[in-house]
């Protein structure tokens, strides 16, 4: 029989957001050495000349220019893996594929973002959906994208314009929300500011570690998660790491902030949930 053995970069996205959520909670280095074997193939393989996406690779091979999905799905995946690992390159490509859902996918009025580039020449109209199927609909992951990278280089228009993005199916989504629900998640991200959570320290430093375990062992769906083995200074590049370093100089710390507003560091790996709790 035929075997369908193609790579899509919509899906390795996918995987790459649940590889990075099971090493942050279960802390096995195996799951973030294959994100990162799986993410520097994306970058190197599935990048366009113009900077674009590939969607396909078979045996070597590309084809098809991305669409929606694979913009939106890589860079939610690749913004996971950031906030797993703390590599700002994975960040920065994050960055660079939100733009490219700014200006290849969002239509001139805003709203919603186009499912497929402006170069389809051949389509008779350029499709919008915003329903979920087997997979989250790209269009919310897209949004959600958008409003959590506004946190972390804080750029708070990214936030209306994924406010924006979904409110266009507002009237669809009250009268069937169950086929909405990522675009649902979304808003529930939109509704309050974001909790910020900057982890500085040594990667390898028992305190380190220590700290980042007790920070996953909660469920803290919408955070804006920024870890750094060295201090962020006042002309750190990053919003959420500037002017935040190790206590005393050399103790690491986890920051629990709201609108870049912090209360103090924290130290004892016994008081990150209450702190968590209260913020």
């Amino acid at each position: 029989p035929a075997l369908d053995d193609k790579l899509l970069t919509s899906w390795n996205g996918l995987a790459l957001s649940a590889i990075a959520a099971g090493y942050r909670v279960l802390g096995e280095e195996r799951y973030l050495e294959a994100a990162n074997e799986a993410a520097t193939f994306l970058l190197s393989t599935m990048i366009r000349p113009d900077q674009g996406l590939w969607r396909s690779y078979r045996r070597g091979q590309v084809g098809i220019a991305g669409v929606l999905e694979d913009y939106a799905y890589l860079g939610a995946g690749l913004l996971d893996l950031y906030e797993a690992a703390g590599d700002r390159r994975y960040l920065a490509a994050a960055a660079l594929l939100s733009q490219r859902i700014l200006s290849d996918f969002s239509p001139e009025e805003g709203g919603a973002f186009f499912s497929t580039p402006p170069n389809k020449r051949h389509l008779i109209l350029r499709y919008r959906e915003g329903h979920d199927g087997a997979t989250p609909n790209p269009n919310a992951v897209a949004a959600l994208l958008l409003a959590r990278l506004a946190t972390h280089l804080d750029q708070p228009a990214l936030r209306e314009v994924a406010r924006a993005a979904i409110e266009s199916y507002g009237a669809k989504i009250a009268e069937l929300p169950r086929a909405f629900c990522a675009s649902l998640a979304v808003l529930d991200h939109l509704e309050r500011p974001p909790l910020e959570l900057v982890l500085i320290g040594p990667k390898e430093d028992p305190r380190t570690k220590a700290l980042w375990h007790a920070l996953n062992g909660r469920y803290l769906p919408g955070a804006a998660v920024a870890r750094s083995e060295t201090p962020g200074g006042a002309d750190e590049e990053l919003p959420l790491l500037r002017g935040k370093g190790l206590v005393g100089g050399d103790t690491p710390a986890l920051y629990v902030c709201r609108g870049y507003a912090c209360a103090a560091p924290i130290t004892d790996p016994d008081r990150v949930a209450e702190a968590l709790s209260e913020a």
